[in-house]
């Protein structure tokens, strides 16, 4: 019984198993997402559609960017300035 209810979080579709994951992470996490990005935009559909997701993502423990000119791998100089800038300002903020 105790295994099971241990991988309860390997079941059902990808958009779960990452939000069992990062309830069950007590760590901080930082989000940057790009605008111009199909994968980004999924992702933030169903975290608007989800009432766990909407939670996960207003948790103090969650920093959120957002890029919207950016593409998926940020390939402009300026865009990787940005995400680095917000990288290392998140991490000097431990």
């Amino acid at each position: 019984r105790n295994l099971k209810k241990a991988s309860a979080g390997g079941e059902g579709a990808l958009p779960e198993r990452m939000a069992h994951g990062l309830a069950r992470f007590k760590g901080r996490a930082l989000l940057i997402t790009a605008g111009n990005d199909l994968t980004a935009k999924e992702f933030l559909d169903t975290a608007r559609a989800s009432p766990r997701w909407r939670k996960l993502l207003r948790s103090p423990r969650v920093t959120q960017h957002a890029l919207p000119e950016a593409t998926h791998t940020f390939p402009s100089r300026e865009w990787r300035g940005r995400v680095a800038s917000w990288t290392s300002g998140w991490l000097r903020s431990w």
